[in-house]
């Protein structure tokens, strides 16, 4: 039976998916504060919103679907954990903007769009500084893009630097030099807490890495059937997601931290095969995928009855 087109192809798909997470949303709200709560819910409302922007401004679905945002909507629901706000969140946004910019630099050599890029970057890394190994990453996917040059890369320079600098002078001011030992004694990686991976945690990752490993397959074997510039754009999100499962690898203790940005690419990785792929495969694989949905939401709403795994 084919099922899937008519759904990843209908403009009712994404209101449908959206009111029946946010239903659930409200269901499973728990005991936070109605304050956080809707902050995460508005903040997750942008994200999708940018993810679907994402899509618009650089087709990179063939067939106009909605299907990355819908992805978005799921994954953000499943995971019940991120639905109170956090600086996670706004990580998560701010993620998102430079892969917007980025899509904007494919095959032009913009230095105003590559000092943008990485200021965002920076301004990511005040909250998380171990965001700053994703620099080189950038660097190698512009490289790749064909919009790295050495007036691009001196921009890229000064902008990550811009905002250490007003916080520097601002910290002169006030006479406080703790933030700065602080926060790049941050920059070292820990060992990593393995420990502090829960079978809820596991089971997440799991998760994530399936739809992440399902999406990165069925591009490469379906990529030539996409545009030379929309592959270039694939390519450069597969490389990032490749570093931030390295980064989670070895900080498993930053998985909420990391998670949230994992979301984002297994949103556009998985959308381009749930949109694209209509075989019997794809057919089984999208049941498969709401059936372990529902099964991780069952997890994550009830992870307190788990917690003995830990002792």
């Amino acid at each position: 039976m084919q099922f899937l087109e008519p759904i990843s192809n209908s403009k009712y798909t994404l209101p449908v998916v959206s009111g029946v997470c946010i239903l659930l949303w409200f269901m499973f709200r728990g005991e936070s504060s109605w304050e956080l709560f809707l902050g995460g819910l508005l903040v997750s409302s942008l994200m999708i919103y940018l993810i679907a922007e994402l899509n618009n401004r650089n087709a990179l679905l063939r067939n106009g679907s909605r299907m990355h945002s819908s992805m978005t909507v799921l994954l953000i629901t499943v995971f019940v954990q991120l639905h109170v706000f956090s600086y996670a969140h706004l990580m998560m946004i701010f993620v998102v903007i430079t892969i917007h910019l980025l899509c904007r630099t494919t095959l032009v050599k913009s230095p105003v769009l590559s000092f943008l890029t990485y200021l965002i970057l920076s301004v990511i890394s005040m909250f998380y500084l171990k965001i700053l190994f994703l620099v080189p990453v950038y660097w190698i996917c512009q490289i790749y893009m064909r919009s790295m040059s050495y007036k691009c890369f001196i921009a890229s320079l000064l902008a990550l630097v811009t905002p250490y600098w007003l916080l520097l002078g601002y910290l002169v001011y006030r006479e406080d030099y703790q933030v700065i030992t602080d926060g790049f004694s941050n920059l070292l990686f820990p060992a990593p807490d393995y420990g502090s991976v829960t079978l809820v945690r596991l089971v997440q990752f799991v998760y994530i890495l399936l739809v992440l490993a399902v999406g990165i397959v069925d591009y490469y074997h379906n990529k030539y059937k996409d545009k030379s510039k929309i592959r270039i754009i694939y390519v450069s999100v597969i490389l990032q997601t490749f570093f931030f499962l390295l980064l989670l690898l070895l900080q498993p203790q930053d998985f909420y931290i990391i998670l949230p940005l994992l979301i984002v690419y297994a949103s556009i990785l998985g959308g381009h095969f749930f949109a694209l792929t209509y075989t019997k495969y794809s057919h089984i694989s999208s049941l498969v995928f709401l059936a372990l949905s529902v099964l991780v939401l069952a997890f994550s709403v009830n992870s307190e009855l788990f917690m003995i795994w830990n002792h």
